[in-house]
């Protein structure tokens, strides 16, 4: 089996730094609550909210965004937790001949992190923002991954958090895992799992 999985939560916990940040980079325009912002880019993507608060206040985009991705380069990698059992999960799966890739909308962040953390050497290849690939829910970046190494496509799974996850791995053609707390919010997907140690029981 083959697992593409999603970064920012869905293995590493990083929503509250990221909210934190967002909420430092929007304070001189406009004061606003940090659990608004993380519903917001939660429902989208931190590039939407940017874009979408760049056009209300009338101000540079490439600005805006140019100070969000310093602060986020500024922070030590491992500052960025591990989501609970995420490198236990990854080194089981691969131990049983899976094989782990992944898909995300950070940058060049991604390496540093993974590397702090001791996990690149489970990945067999790694997409991120850098490559250029339409964003989520499009598919292009995954049906790269299916193109390149030549994978099946009924065995691999998108493994995510959000809904852009679960629309990516659907327009994919791929099975999906969502990973959260609340079923309902399931978004149709192939697997859903409240914590990542029950991907191992599939």
């Amino acid at each position: 089996m083959n697992f593409i999985w999603d970064l920012d939560g869905t293995l590493i916990d990083s929503y509250e730094i990221m909210v934190t940040y967002l909420k430092t980079l929007l304070d001189p325009y406009e004061k606003m609550d940090k659990e608004d912002i993380k519903t917001y880019v939660l429902k989208t993507s931190i590039m939407s909210f940017i874009k979408e608060k760049a056009k209300s206040f009338d101000v540079s985009l490439d600005q805006l965004f140019l100070k969000y991705k310093e602060m986020e380069l500024a922070m030590n990698p491992m500052d960025y937790p591990l989501i609970k059992d995420a490198k236990d999960v990854l080194e089981s799966l691969k131990n049983e001949g899976h094989q782990h890739f992944i898909y995300t909308h950070r940058g060049e962040s991604t390496h540093e992190i993974l590397k702090a953390h001791g996990l690149m050497d489970l990945f067999h290849d790694i997409i991120t923002s850098a490559h250029g690939f339409e964003r989520k829910p499009n598919p292009e970046a995954l049906q790269y991954l299916l193109e390149k190494y030549q994978l099946v496509s009924h065995e691999c799974y998108y493994v995510g958090d959000r809904e852009l996850d679960i629309l990516c791995g659907k327009n994919a053609g791929i099975n999906t895992i969502y990973v959260g707390l609340n079923p309902t919010e399931s978004f149709g997907a192939t697997v859903q799992c409240k914590t990542l140690i029950e991907i191992l029981d599939l």
